[in-house]
């Protein structure tokens, strides 16, 4: 290792560095930007949080409240120093952050149930019921042996799957007798297979198309044409 050379900051402290560093003039970024600016100091000196230390911190680091400490050590001294109480708004329990933690929940399970996209009032398993994009109730089955939806199945195919006793085939589709996506009692649920799942649907939107154009004709009958 080539020998280290000493020299001695502005502002007294003495440092080292090697031959290849040697055109290096101060201790630290502080010091060099003090003592040997290279363009107008925009910003201004402060003193660290936890010892007072005087400290330059540029224009960009007050605007973005950076560099509020001279080293690493006052930092954790204040972290340590400064805790806050936040409760967890699921179950409420208290929690005690430092000042750069980020945390709003207490533990995986109140997060998953936080994070959970259209909750509905009840709890399945441990996590509430959701409703998903399509209109479709989805629960939390993690060691169901469908993997498609990461633990989340549709709940009309559990409760088909619960009344014969055994896991539905990827061919075996629960179709919704009234229509009524949320509608899982057991008596609105029929399987069916994929082509007949699919007439069937054709079926109804066929239906659903012709009942919205009478009832459009309807409407001109006793109001007249619709005004743009």
């Amino acid at each position: 290792m080539p020998p280290s050379l000493e020299h001695v900051c502005p502002c007294g402290k003495t440092f080292l560095t090697y031959p290849s560093g040697s055109n290096r003039r101060a201790c630290s970024r502080s010091c060099s930007s003090h003592f040997f600016p290279t363009k107008p100091r925009r910003g201004q000196n402060s003193l660290c949080e936890t010892c007072g230390t005087e400290i330059y911190r540029s224009a960009r680091e007050i605007r973005l409240g950076f560099r509020r400490f001279c080293s690493a050590a006052c930092l954790g001294m204040s972290q340590r120093a400064e805790t806050r109480t936040v409760s967890c708004p699921i179950c409420g329990v208290e929690l005690n952050l430092k000042p750069s933690m980020t945390r709003t929940y207490c533990s995986k399970a109140c997060e998953a149930q936080g994070r959970t996209k259209r909750p509905l009032e009840r709890l399945h398993n441990g996590r509430p019921a959701r409703i998903d994009t399509a209109g479709y109730v989805m629960v939390w089955e993690p060691t169901h042996p469908n993997r498609s939806f990461r633990g989340w199945q549709a709940e009309h195919r559990i409760v088909v799957e619960q009344a014969i006793g055994r896991y539905l085939t990827t061919d075996e589709h629960v179709d919704h007798i009234n229509g009524i996506k949320d509608d899982n009692r057991r008596e609105n649920l029929q399987v069916l297979s994929a082509s007949e799942h699919s007439r069937k649907t054709a079926v109804d939107v066929s239906d659903r198309r012709l009942r919205m154009e009478a009832d459009l004709a309807e409407y001109r009958r006793r109001y007249g044409a619709l005004v743009p």
